[in-house]
């Protein structure tokens, strides 16, 4: 795939869009062993997964596609 916004010859876009996808499914399975063991700091943790993940698509989204624009 050719596009202009790549690094090293690859496409950019699907290298950011991994990372909340995979802190967001962290996030569930934390909170799936929770339901099991009632651990209270795999709360926390799954709460700072989901934080995280939406700081990674304001943050690198928004710099990644202002970059790629100019």
């Amino acid at each position: 795939m050719k596009t202009r916004a790549s690094f090293a010859g690859e496409p950019i876009h699907p290298m950011f869009v991994h990372y909340p996808i995979a802190l967001w499914t962290t996030s569930v399975i934390t909170d799936v062993i929770f339901y099991f063991w009632r651990n209270t700091s795999l709360v926390l943790i799954s709460k700072f997964l989901i934080a995280a993940g939406i700081g990674t698509i304001w943050v690198v989204g928004s710099l990644a596609t202002s970059i790629a624009g100019v």
